[in-house]
């Protein structure tokens, strides 16, 4: 799993992205947690699109901010 997040890491960091163009960096986030089981929602604030993601139970969940 290790070598997954790092070509995960290098992926993105190759990416140009600037907020609030992200130039598909979320859509690659989204994908990839999304198959390892979180959930991901997509919010948006001020004409800017982020996601969070969590993992887990009702009694217990991790939530993530991207």
């Amino acid at each position: 799993m290790i070598d997954e997040i790092i070509e995960l890491s290098k992926k993105l960091i190759s990416i140009p992205s600037v907020t609030p163009n992200d130039m598909g960096c979320q859509k690659i986030i989204n994908r990839y947690l999304s198959s390892i089981g979180f959930v991901v929602k997509k919010i948006n604030f001020n004409k800017t699109n982020n996601l969070y993601a969590f993992h887990g139970n009702n009694k217990k969940k991790n939530i993530y901010l991207f």
